[in-house]
């Protein structure tokens, strides 16, 4: 056991240093840059406790840090660089007298290692340079068209519409380039993914699961692709709302929806084959291509696959694309029917799918998606879920009315699929607006429901009236 370091005061309270064996007295003022990453880290959120082994191995500095509650992604990314780098340092900063002799020898489980021999390293600029990384736009390969030899070959096969189709895209293509940016997540999204988290609480396992992992390592700068989901629940529950407000909280563009429900084949997704004479790209290519609407287009944004479990055809089977589409190595791959000879780099596209059963999606399809049971909300969640679903159409109208609700609003709203409440509610604004008045009443919410159906949400598993 290695003595105790001598400026122990500048170890956080928090933290027990555990030594495996002897490192040389050179490695300390290394231990103190680890140990002061840590101290600031969680300097407004100590842990609870924490362990910083240390050891020697093969001459290097070896770190590895335990505590609870435990890293988040985006922090243990943060630790193995850092480790990384003093790891690197530690082979040339120990004395001739005290170098250890290198032997090759097996690396401990869960010890940062690495055998790269770099000398030339800063801390600091090594620090400054992941946020700077971080912020950096990022543009990445989206459209691979090859040489010209290869399109006027691929042109000369092909028959006078298509291949005047084909050279107009191409033509639109090159103006804008083979290259679309990653969007990077708004500055505040771990805030906004908790109020999400208070919006949407039957929602708390996708977003705990699958998207704050996903944000925390792009917000570093890490290329990284949320894993497919498909939100498997009863109609009402929220799905698709759900699917808008995290490309919100992604930082991309409004979602493209495919309903499944009407579509026949896999056009929608991959274009029409170039064997009809009216092909044309699918919704995919021109989103990645054109963006959608007045937004402009981004390398990842979000599908909405809708009612997967809805598909009208067997012939042609509109979920053919998406095993191609849904597997990270082929949808680096991908090619639209209508402009085959143009390679499309679909693997950061986010998709999320929906469906009320899961009985009737193939087996391939369901494994290539990370499946959530999306149950109703209780009724304490859908106050919260009226609450906000009310302040959002206020906020989005910039309209001078109450946030606040009735009681008696909110107790017939809770009864109500999100779909339904959102609607009505509009309709409840508009009233008190030409009422003039500054809050919705009663007589607004009497009165917006004329023409809907007294739909009562489903209830499941909760109690209350």
């Amino acid at each position: 056991m290695h003595r105790p370091l001598k400026n122990r005061c500048l170890v956080p309270p928090w933290l027990r240093l555990k030594f495996r064996e002897r490192i040389p007295d050179t490695w300390t003022d290394l231990l103190y840059e680890f140990v002061g990453l840590l101290d600031e880290m969680y300097r407004e959120h100590p842990r609870i406790a924490a362990v910083l082994e240390t050891g020697n191995h093969g001459g290097r500095l070896l770190l590895r840090f335990r505590c609870r509650p435990a890293p988040t992604p985006r922090e243990n990314e943060v630790f193995r660089g850092i480790a990384f780098r003093l790891s690197q340092l530690s082979a040339y900063s120990a004395p001739a007298a005290e170098q250890p002799v290198r032997q090759e020898s097996p690396q401990p489980a869960g010890w940062t290692h690495h055998t790269t021999h770099t000398v030339d390293f800063d801390l600091d600029d090594y620090i400054a340079d992941r946020i700077e990384r971080a912020l950096r736009p990022q543009d990445v390969t989206v459209f691979d068209w090859g040489t010209e030899e290869h399109l006027e070959q691929c042109a000369s096969a092909r028959d006078g519409d298509h291949a005047r189709r084909t050279a107009q895209a191409l033509k639109r293509l090159r103006a804008t380039g083979p290259t679309r940016p990653l969007a990077k997540p708004p500055t505040d999204w771990a805030e906004r993914l908790d109020q999400l988290q208070r919006e949407a609480p039957n929602f708390g396992a996708v977003l705990k699961g699958v998207v704050r992992p996903h944000l925390a390592l792009c917000e570093i700068g890490i290329r990284h692709r949320m894993p497919p989901v498909l939100l498997l629940g009863p109609p009402g529950v929220g799905k698709t709302r759900f699917a808008h407000a995290l490309s919100a909280l992604l930082g991309v563009p409004p979602p493209l929806v495919v309903t499944f429900g009407a579509e026949t084949n896999a056009s929608a997704l991959s274009g029409s084959s170039t064997f009809w004479s009216n092909s044309s790209p699918g919704k995919l290519f021109e989103t990645l291509a054109w963006g959608t609407g007045v937004s402009a287009p981004v390398a990842n944004p979000v599908i909405v696959l809708d009612e997967l479990d809805k598909r009208t055809s067997s012939t042609y089977d509109p979920l053919g694309a998406l095993y191609g589409l849904l597997e990270a190595d082929t949808a680096r791959g991908f090619s639209d029917q209508s402009i085959p000879d143009v390679l499309i780099d679909a693997s950061s596209v986010r998709f999320v799918a929906t469906a009320n059963d899961i009985a009737d999606l193939p087996e391939p399809l369901q494994s290539r998606l990370m499946t959530f049971r999306i149950e109703p909300p209780t009724e304490q969640q859908m106050v919260v879920m009226v609450a906000a679903i009310h302040l959002g159409l206020i906020t989005a109208m910039q309209i001078a009315v109450s946030s606040l609700l009735p009681n008696e609003v909110m107790r017939r709203a809770v009864l109500l699929s999100p779909r339904i409440i959102k609607t009505r509610l509009e309709t409840c604004i508009a009233h008190a607006v030409l009422a003039g008045r500054s809050e919705v009443q009663l007589e607004d919410w009497e009165a917006a429901g004329q023409g809907l159906e007294p739909v009562t949400r489903r209830r499941i598993g909760f109690t209350g009236t």
